[in-house]
This record gives structure tokens, C-alpha cells and sequence, in this order.
């Protein structure tokens, strides 16, 4: 590993633990594995791209009671778009759906958040979701401009693979070490991407959804989901290995770093986190942004 590119702890630490016997590790993998979210950027572009599945019912039966009021306004919106076809009308609809998103999160947590939007994800085949996320990926990697929304949000824009934690991952792959990645993007976007850190996509555990009879992905999470608690249990569905180290950025990861008898937090500004990480004796490591 290159030291320049960690603190003089954390180099240290991470060196002591490649020194020793080999293991299993887990890493999240949105602001983990990379500066920036691949399921929010994918979500981003089915719904400006046209590809979501608006159009079929179960799309609207998946929504919170509290959020009926909005999901009745939004279908209409939605409705006014297909007769229009006008893109500015689709922009104003995602706009709206960030809104929905943020008052689940508020109103039920972050994991409600995050389970509600699964129905962006629903409706597509294998192959296709595939498709369209390397190509979302790629994309991203040289993208820099945020996209601004009808009410002044900005979309960020820009995804960068963070060189120090590939490095880490192929260094724990060179030294014989179980390497999983655990995430809360659905499954198959990360997976198609996961032979850049030199893993194969088996070892890429995420959002699991039920298929439809045509095969397509249906809004149905398989249990158990991924994130918070979830990680470890989805984790121990495939080894009950020990889990020598763990990696993370949010409170969603605290559970499987608290699995695990090392682990790093990548400190994007988490009071909470940061504390427990200390507490813990964990590394804590503030990655440089990349432009």
C-alpha cells in the first residue's frame, strides 16, 4: 500500500493487521469503497433517464400511510408528464420524490428511507439493471457538475473510486484474506462492478428484490435487508467465519463494525460515529476529496 495516501496511524495499524494470519472482511461500499453513492446515482438517472416504472401499480402501493396525501399529488404530476412528454415536468416529479424520501427519513428513519426506494429499482431485469448501472458508473467517474432541481436542490454529481481502500482491498486478496463487500444499493448495480477491487460479484452482498413472474425485479425486499443490523445478519447468512475487519462510513455500518474485532470509519462528519470509533479504538481515517 502506498502511505501517502493514509495517516501515519492508520498506515501503521492496517500494516499490523495485513502482517498477521488472514481473515474475513467486510466493506461497505457507497463512501467507502468510493467518494460518493452509486444507488443514489443510478435512482437519479432511471428517474431522469425515463426508465422508471411509474407507470405500473405497484409502484404506488409501496408508500408509507403518512405519505398518501403526497403519493396521490405525485401520481398525478407523473400522469401530467406521460401526457406531455415534457422533460421539465420529470424534473419537477423528482423533485417531489426527494421530498417524499426526506420526510420517510425524518418521520421513520433512514432505513424506511432506503427500503422505500426499492421501487426505482423494481421492473427491470437482471441484464438491464447490469447495463444501465456500469453505464452510470462510467459516467460518473468523469463528471463533476452538480445537476440542479426546480426547487434549487443539486444533485451531486461525480464518482471517484478512493485509490487507498482498493489498494487495501487487493493487499487483504494478496495475503489470502475473504473479502465481502456489504451494501445497501441493491445487489446486481454493485456486483457489476465489483472487478475493479479484483472481487467477484458473488462477494457482493446487497438489496435483494423478489422476482416478478416475467422475471423482472419486483418492490419486494428479500430478507434480510442489508443495512443497520441487517448487514451482519445478511453476512452471516453466507460464513459464520469470524470477521477479523470491518470498514464503514454512517451509523447504517455500526452493527458489522461492531462485528468485527478490528475496523476502520471513514469520517464524513458523524459525531456519533466518530466518538464510537475512538471509544472502540477503531481507526478513524478522513480520506482526501477527490476532484
Amino acid at each position: 500500500m502506498n502511505p501517502s495516501h493514509w495517516s501515519a496511524k492508520a498506515f501503521s495499524e492496517l500494516t499490523s493487521l495485513l502482517e498477521g494470519p488472514p481473515g474475513l472482511a467486510a466493506f461497505d461500499f457507497d463512501y467507502t469503497l468510493i467518494q460518493g453513492d452509486q444507488g443514489e446515482a443510478l435512482m437519479n438517472e432511471i428517474v431522469l433517464g425515463g426508465h422508471v416504472r411509474a407507470d405500473e401499480p405497484w409502484f404506488w402501493e409501496h408508500w408509507p400511510t403518512s405519505t398518501h396525501r403526497h403519493r396521490d399529488e405525485l401520481r398525478a404530476a407523473y400522469e401530467r408528464f406521460r401526457y406531455f412528454d415534457d422533460p421539465l415536468l420529470l424534473v419537477e416529479w423528482m423533485d417531489g420524490m426527494i421530498d417524499v424520501y426526506e420526510a420517510i427519513r425524518n418521520e421513520h428513519g433512514t432505513e424506511a428511507a432506503y427500503r422505500w426506494s426499492s421501487i426505482f429499482f423494481a421492473g427491470f431485469h437482471e441484464e438491464e439493471m447490469g447495463a444501465l448501472s456500469r453505464k452510470v458508473f462510467d459516467h460518473q467517474l468523469t463528471a463533476s457538475s452538480s445537476v440542479g432541481l426546480p426547487s434549487g436542490r443539486e444533485l451531486p454529481v461525480g464518482i471517484r473510486i478512493r485509490p487507498a481502500m482498493q489498494e487495501l482491498v487487493h493487499a487483504m486478496l494478496d495475503r489470502k484474506w475473504t473479502v465481502y463487500i456489504v451494501t445497501a444499493s441493491p445487489r446486481i448495480p454493485i456486483a457489476v462492478l465489483s472487478h475493479r477491487w479484483n472481487l467477484p460479484a458473488e462477494h457482493v452482498i446487497g438489496m435483494e428484490l423478489r422476482r416478478m413472474d416475467d422475471g423482472r425485479f419486483g418492490p419486494h425486499i428479500v430478507e434480510p435487508y442489508p443495512c443497520a443490523e441487517g448487514k451482519v445478519q445478511a453476512l452471516r447468512r453466507i460464513t459464520e467465519e469470524p470477521l477479523l475487519f470491518a470498514a464503514g462510513d454512517s451509523m447504517m455500518d455500526l452493527p458489522l463494525l461492531e462485528e468485527a474485532q478490528s475496523a476502520m470509519v471513514l469520517d464524513r462528519g458523524s459525531v456519533t460515529l466518530r466518538t464510537k470509533a475512538h471509544e472502540k479504538g477503531w481507526i478513524v481515517e478522513a480520506m482526501p476529496v477527490i476532484d
